[in-house]
């Protein structure tokens, strides 16, 4: 209520006078929007802020907000679409042929990780890249989208996800890529256990980095992967 009502006051000129203001009134109405369930309203923020937004970077927010509506709500295909979107304009674009381009990345991945010890990951420097950070984020989101409906597009996100990192630098989604790629590793296809439980644990250890107090907010997805897909063929 608190920001609708700031959003109330506003003038009718204010997406042209107080350009920012209107813009972060938007953002944590649609937050809260979403945090409380009240989605027809999340709908209609986030339209305006789509319509009414100068930069990528100032709908960013927005996008993420509706996407985790969506994949929320079982609207996966229309959180994929969007995620698909946005990852094209940060420059991190997903094919349309899974199939050959999953085989390629992974190839390429396995490369760069078979040249470094878990102590080179975590030694990395921490990514700095606005864009990469928002695009690590969105594929973090899609992800989460195509677990039950498109696996093969999830798989390729992970797969770029640690390869942005090997490249980029470590961020907190980085945890969740390691414990994801892990997850991979461990599949009826792989059967990669030993390399599955060495990437859970570097994912820990980057969860760990970028946890003060012990508090992240991918501790759910990270721990998830690790003890309930990957341990428990280690550490029953």
């Amino acid at each position: 209520n608190y920001f609708n009502s700031g959003i109330n006051m506003l003038p009718a000129s204010c997406w042209e006078r107080q350009y920012k203001l209107s813009l972060n009134l938007h953002d944590m109405a649609i937050k809260t929007a979403y945090c409380v369930g009240n989605f027809a309203q999340l709908c209609t923020l986030v339209s305006t802020v789509l319509s009414k937004g100068k930069t990528l970077e100032d709908i960013l927010d927005a996008h993420n907000s509706q996407v985790r509506y969506l994949t929320s709500t079982g609207q996966c295909e229309g959180a994929i679409s969007q995620c698909l979107v946005v990852l094209e304009e940060l420059g991190e674009k997903l094919p349309e042929d899974l199939t050959d381009e999953i085989e390629v990345e992974y190839m390429h991945v396995k490369g760069l990780l078979a040249t470094r010890t878990p102590n080179d990951i975590l030694q990395l420097p921490f990514m700095g890249e606005d864009r990469k950070l928002a695009a690590m984020e969105f594929l973090s989101l899609i992800q989460a989208a195509c677990s039950n409906t498109r696996p093969q597009l999830g798989v390729l996100a992970i797969i770029r996800m640690v390869k942005m990192t090997l490249e980029w630098g470590l961020c907190d989604v980085s945890a969740f890529s390691f414990a994801a790629y892990g997850g991979f590793l461990v599949s009826p296809v792989n059967q990669d256990f030993e390399g599955s439980y060495q990437y859970g644990k570097i994912g820990l250890k980057v969860l760990d980095k970028f946890s003060p107090k012990g508090q992240n907010r991918l501790v759910a997805r990270v721990y998830n992967m690790v003890f309930g897909t990957i341990n428990v063929f280690r550490e029953p």
